[in-house]
């Protein structure tokens, strides 16, 4: 998660936020969640951040 969000330069809650909103597909395994680079990459393309 804390990678996900470093490489897309957001907040760790925000891929919170697109995992419950189902824009960005994970798998979870032994009480980990992983992500795909390709679909985190696609949901930085598709989810642009707002200016604060």
């Amino acid at each position: 998660m804390r990678q996900a969000a470093t490489l897309l330069d957001v907040c760790v809650a925000t891929i919170h936020e697109w995992k419950r909103g189902g824009l960005l597909g994970y798998t979870r395994l032994g009480g980990r969640v992983y992500l795909k680079k390709a679909e985190v990459l696609g949901a930085g393309t598709r989810c642009r951040r707002s200016g604060k």
